[in-house]
């Protein structure tokens, strides 16, 4: 009498074991730079939330500003049309707006600036953001929901989430 064993096919190869890990590797490798990323940006945005932040909100504002034809203002948000520099991207996007958007912590708002399809936190903080723009005259008009010719004077104002006055309020030419 002859007994046969069978034997079942339980586990893996060696060969899955090494596709599996390679595999494992590749999505960590990527998750990892998801993470560098993320860190820098979060880094850049708590920079810019100290004191300094005046002048670097300005100067990017600013930078667009320049480069911008048109002005509009769509629920809360200010939009230009022009031909903007897309960090990480040669090609150049048609559209910039900046906004106030909620942040990672609960009740906490951001100064966003989006580019292209790319969204980039300014500060960390403000709750208001407001620009007019100022005629001939010096006298604030508010921004039309139309699309109009960017004016070559704006004011900008931005509260902050604790302050009921306005943390900054500058006047910017725009030649």
């Amino acid at each position: 009498m002859c007994i046969r064993r069978r034997f079942s096919k339980s586990g893996f190869t060696l060969v899955e074991m090494v596709v599996a890990l390679a595999i494992a590797s590749m999505l960590m490798a990527a998750i990892a730079g998801v993470l560098v990323i993320s860190h820098r940006q979060l880094n850049m945005v708590a920079d810019n939330s100290q004191e300094r932040w005046h002048a670097s909100v300005t100067n990017i504002m600013r930078r667009d500003f320049l480069l911008a034809s048109q002005i509009h203002v769509d629920n809360e948000w200010v939009w230009l049309s022009g031909e903007f520099l897309n960090q990480g991207s040669d090609v150049p996007a048609n559209r910039v707006g900046y906004g106030i958007a909620p942040w990672m912590i609960e009740g906490q708002t951001a100064l966003v600036r989006v580019c292209g399809d790319e969204g980039q936190p300014l500060v960390i903080g403000p709750r208001r953001l407001v620009i007019e723009r100022l005629d001939s005259s010096g006298i604030p008009q508010p921004l039309s929901a139309q699309p109009i010719a960017i004016s070559n004077q704006l004011r900008l104002w931005i509260w902050q989430a604790d302050s009921q006055s306005p943390a900054l309020i500058r006047d910017l030419m725009v030649h």
